[in-house]
C-alpha cells in the first residue's frame, strides 16, 4: 500500500473496529472517479468508523468525482482527531470547502499556530526590530545634536545690539579702574611684606606715586 500514488476509483473506509491509527498510504496523491456510471458517490469517503483516531494522508494533491458536489465526506468518527493544518490540506486537494464534508476534533495546539504562521510572526517581528531601531538612531542623533546646542559656536561671533552694548560697558568699566586699584582682598598681597624686604620699598613707591588714584578708588586699606 505504500507504493500507491493514485487510485483510480473511490476510497472507502466505513463500519470499522479496532482502526485506531489510518496510516497505510503515504505516498497517495490521486483519487479519482471518472466513469459516470458510479453514481452520486464520492471520491474518498471514511465514516461510522468507531475507533478510529487519525487519518494520515501526507501526499494527497488532487480529489475528484464526476455527477457529485461532494468529492470528500469525513463524518460519524467519534474519536477522529485532526489538526487544521490537516483538514486544510482536503480542502485543497477537492479544490475548494464546498467540496467537502469533514467532521473531526481539533487536536490543533498553540504550537502548532505559532508554526502555521511562523512567515507572518517572523515579518512582524522584523517590523519590530527595524522601528526599535529607527527609534534608537533618532535618540541618538537628537541628543547629539542637544549637546552641540549647549556650547559656544565656532568664532567669529556676532553679536545682536544689546549683547554688543553690554560687552562694551563691561571692556570700558575694566579699563577706567586701573588693575593697580587694589580691593581688600588683595590687602595681605601688598601688606604681607615685612618693612625690612627689599620688596616692600618698591611697593611704597608704587603707591606714592599713585596716591591720588589711590585715595579716589581703593577701599580704606586701615579699615
Amino acid at each position: 500500500l505504500s507504493s500507491i500514488r493514485r487510485i483510480n476509483g473511490s476510497l472507502r473506509i466505513t463500519n470499522t473496529t479496532h482502526l485506531g491509527e489510518f496510516h497505510y498510504f503515504p505516498n497517495l496523491e490521486e483519487v479519482g472517479i471518472l466513469e459516470s456510471s458510479s453514481g452520486h458517490r464520492p471520491a474518498i469517503e471514511v465514516t461510522r468508523n468507531e475507533e478510529l483516531t487519525s487519518l494520515i494522508l501526507p501526499s494527497l494533491r488532487n480529489v475528484f468525482a464526476v455527477n457529485t458536489s461532494t468529492v470528500i465526506i469525513i463524518k460519524e468518527n467519534p474519536q477522529l482527531g485532526m489538526k487544521k493544518a490537516e483538514a486544510e490540506r482536503y480542502y485543497e486537494a477537492a479544490h475548494g470547502r464546498e467540496y467537502v464534508v469533514l467532521e473531526f476534533e481539533d487536536t490543533t495546539t498553540f504550537i502548532d499556530d505559532v508554526l502555521r504562521y511562523k512567515m507572518l510572526l517572523l515579518a512582524a517581528l522584523f517590523f519590530i526590530v527595524l522601528i526599535l531601531i529607527c527609534i534608537a538612531v533618532g535618540l541618538v542623533v537628537t541628543r547629539k545634536k542637544t549637546k552641540h546646542r549647549l556650547v559656544l559656536p565656532q568664532p567669529p561671533y556676532i553679536l545682536g545690539k544689546k549683547s554688543r552694548l553690554v560687552l562694551e560697558s563691561l571692556v570700558k568699566e575694566i579699563l577706567i579702574n586701573d588693575p593697580l586699584v587694589w580691593r581688600w582682598n588683595d590687602r595681605e598681597l601688598v601688606w604681607g611684606y615685612q618693612i625690612q624686604d627689599a620688596a616692600h620699598a618698591d611697593v611704597n613707591v608704587l603707591v606714592m606715586n599713585n596716591e591720588t588714584f589711590l585715595n579716589a578708588h581703593m577701599l580704606p586699606l586701615g579699615a
